[in-house]
Formats: C-alpha cells, structure tokens, sequence
C-alpha cells in the first residue's frame, strides 16, 4: 500500500482526490489543508509521497517542496494545480518536484493519470534509493579491497573513469590523479610490458586470461599484479570499456622464484659434494694402497694421516648437506634477519669472543640456507681471525637494496686475497665454506664481498637486492 499525504487548501479536492485515487489502486490517502499544516504531519510520521497544490495562502506547494528538500527530505513530491503556466512547471521540476499535473476538467484521466504519477514516482524513488544502496555498498567494498578496481573508457577516447584508491599504494599516485590524468597509467606500468597493456585496450577479447604486467611506484619499488579484465559492450556489440582487478602477486612470484633458486642450489650443493666425496675417496684408496706397499713406518703414518684428513673432509661434507636437506624442505619464507643470523650459531664455540646484531625489524625472503651463509662467515672470523675477541652484525641501506654486514677485530685479510678467498679450494680449511657461501648467495640474486682493513680485521658484506627484504617499524 502506497501512504499518501495530501495537500490542498480547497477541502472538496482533498475528498475528491481521496475518492477516486484511492479506487485506482492501493493507495491510503491522508490529507492537510495548508503547507504549515503539512509540514507538521511530515514531522511525525512518513510519507510515501505528497501529492500538493501548487497556489494555497501564506505558503505556496513549491515552497514546502523547497522546505523539505532543504531538510534532506526527498519523499517524491507532485505538484497538482490548476495554473498551467509553464515557468511555475519549471521551477517545480529544478526544485526537485517528481512530477506536474495540471488539473482539468476531464475528472476521471485526470486522476488515472495522477494515481499512475504517485505510482511511478514511488517506484523511481525506491529504484534511485536501491542504486545508491548498492553504489554505498560497492564503495564500501571498493574502498576498503586490497584488490585495485577500475573501470577504463575506450571509445571514444581512453579515459579512467574509476579506480579505487588502494591504487596509490600500488603506484604512489591517488586516485584522483589517475582519473585526471589518464597518461598516469602509461608512467606506472613497466616500459617492457607497456605493449601487453596496448594490446588489452586495442583487444580485450584476447585477454581471457589474466595479464601480469608490472607497476612501477613513486619510490621506485616495483609490484607485480595480474590484471583480470572483462569487456563493456554497447547495444550494437562493441566494447566501449573494460573493467579490471589487479592483485598484488609480488611475493608469489618472488616465492617461485625462491623455489626456483632452492632446487638450483640443492642441484649445486649436490654435484660439489658428490665431486669433492669422490675426490677424498681417491685420495683414501691411493694413500690405503701407497701404506700397504710401505715398510716405513713414518711414510705409513703420513698415509694414515692424509686417510683420516679425507675421512673428515667427507664427514664435514655430509653434515653440510644433511644441515641444509632438512632446512631446504621449507622454502623460501618472510624471516626476521636476527633469527636468520642467530639461530645458525647454535653449538659454535665462540672462544670468548663477544657476539652482538642490530638487525631490528629487517625482514629477508629466503630459505634457510641463507642462515648457514652467516654461521659459515662467523665460523670463518673464528677460526681464522687470529684472536678476534668481537664480531658485530648490523644492516646499512645502499643503492637497490642494503647490506647486511658481518664485521670482527681480528687480523683482517691481506688485500692480495680479497678476492682469492671466494676461490674453490682457496683457505686455510678445506676452501670450501666462502666458495659455497657466495655460490649460495648468487642463486638466491645476492653477492657478497670482502672490504675490511688488513690488520684491522675481516668485513664481510653481504648485499640484500629488493624486493626481497622488508624493513617493519
């Protein structure tokens, strides 16, 4: 049922208009005799919609419409009157009317047709209120997305006509600005993948499947997103626009990429120790044989010693490899570097040499192998330091990335082996541990070097390249 209010100074109308209006359909006619008198019921309860004369003493039909609207109130509201002057018509319509109806003679159209008006406009309204109902709900949603939403005009001419504004967290630029500036999109993306983005905007068709295309920040960060569009089309079939969600895709990526890096490094680790076991057990037999062959004692002893030198090189080998199988199982995960540097350490005999960090908040994507990279270096400071009685870990930023440095006090390393001691087989042990550990690091995109001062002890920075470190307050 349809609650009507309505307005007339002329008493007969208001009955003729409850008779007649109320027989056309479901309507329940309530009735006010002046705009103040109006104004008062509106107060107290609500209204479907008013239907009111436009010409009543002290207050005219426009300006309780004026009064209403200006309230927030936008009950549909029909002018019923008897003047047919067109500027009144008008002024009714810009002030917000819903409808005009001039009265007539013809009794029965006449209110057919307004009972048809009151109809209508309560339905318009109830129309209008549930698109903004769902415009609020789509905001809400679009706003509060981790996902950006748009919406690109193609013909005739390219233009954003939405985005949500989590894309400023994409690209460091707001929403606003990609909408008034539609030559933003072409800044943020990529240049590499510029051609991917022409084609999805010539051709939607041909983009079924999601994009990845890579947006370039402000700050110079870059974030993959993979784009999911679906074509507009007109009546006549065209696509006039696309609708498109882009999702960050960063860390699954940069976890494939992880992935790709640990097989890559168990298939190194694995031909290193199967070529190096096979030497030692060369190494084994040939000195075996060589001892059977001797009656010198001191030249057997020299045999039996370079026996138990392989045998240890083989076990040390085979614990490494046991170490990093157990660890590599896991993956590539967000860690906290303080963790990554110290869980490592568990066991060493630090000689009373003092150990200390200052990696707070730093957070490096990798696997655990990366952890035994810095027991490898601690170990190197302690056994080859000569006296180090300090080791300091802490992180520095630097172009592209920082560096994650492991610094002692002990006699450093001569400027001629700087970079020999990278070298398989070069060092004091085996020459096996900073060869593995720069092999480690250059699989997972990271480099290492050696920049202390001779005498004044070993400095070993290791560079961290984004995205694959965070730093968290």
């Amino acid at each position: 049922m349809i609650d009507v209010l309505c307005v007339d100074d002329d008493e007969s109308m208001l009955e003729l208009v409850a008779m007649f209006v109320t027989h056309s359909g479901d309507f329940k006619i309530d009735t006010a005799a002046s705009a103040r008198e109006a104004l008062a019921k509106i107060s107290e309860r609500k209204y479907d919609v008013v239907v009111c004369d436009y010409q009543m003493p002290e207050m005219t039909g426009i300006d309780l419409l004026s009064i209403l609207r200006n309230q927030g109130n936008d009950v549909p509201f029909v002018i019923f009157t008897g003047k047919g002057r067109e500027d009144v018509a008008i002024d009714a319509l810009n002030r917000g009317a819903d409808f005009y109806l001039q009265k007539s003679g013809d009794t029965r159209a006449m209110f057919a047709e307004l009972a048809n008006m009151i109809t209508q406009s309560v339905m318009r309204r109830s129309a209008e209120q549930e698109c903004r109902r769902v415009e609020r709900m789509f905001h809400m949603l679009a706003d509060n997305s981790q996902d950006v939403l748009y919406r690109i005009r193609i013909k005739p001419d390219v233009a954003i006509e939405y985005i949500n504004p989590v894309v400023e967290k994409f690209s460091g630029y707001s929403a606003e600005e990609w909408i008034r500036d539609e030559t933003v999109m072409f800044k943020v993306i990529h240049p590499d993948d510029l051609p991917k983005l022409d084609e999805a905007l010539k051709d939607p068709d041909s983009h079924r499947e999601p994009v990845m295309l890579r947006w370039i920040h402000k700050n110079g960060t870059v974030t993959w997103a993979e784009d999911i569009i679906t074509p507009i089309r007109d009546q006549s079939g065209d696509i006039v626009a696309i609708l498109g969600i882009a999702r960050d895709m960063t860390d699954r990526i940069i976890m494939e990429r992880a992935l790709e890096e640990a097989y890559k490094k168990l298939s190194l680790l694995g031909n290193l120790i199967r070529h190096d076991t096979v030497n030692q057990l060369m190494v084994i037999t040939g000195s075996v044989d060589l001892a059977k062959k001797t009656e010198d004692r001191e030249r057997a002893s020299a045999y039996l010693d370079k026996i138990d030198a392989a045998a240890m090189a083989i076990k040390d080998q085979l614990e490494f490899w046991m170490r990093y199988d157990k660890t590599s199982i896991e993956g590539p995960q967000w860690v906290a570097a303080e963790d990554l540097v110290t869980d490592f350490n568990f066991g060493i005999n630090m000689k009373g040499a003092e150990f200390s960090t200052d990696l707070k908040g730093l957070e490096i994507l990798a696997d655990p192998m990366l952890g035994l990279v810095f027991r490898n270096l601690l170990e190197n400071s302690l056994r080859h330091g000569d006296g180090v009685t300090r080791v300091r870990v802490w992180y520095e930023r630097a172009d592209g990335g920082l560096n994650i440095i492991l610094e002692d006090n002990g006699v450093g390393i001569p400027a001629q082996d700087k970079v020999r001691i990278f070298w398989r087989g070069v060092g004091k042990g085996t020459g096996y541990g900073l060869y593995l550990a720069q092999k480690t690091l250059a699989l997972a995109g990271m480099t290492i070097r050696e920049t202390g001062e001779p005498g004044k002890g070993a400095r070993f920075e290791v560079f961290i390249p984004e995205p694959k470190f965070r730093i968290k307050a």
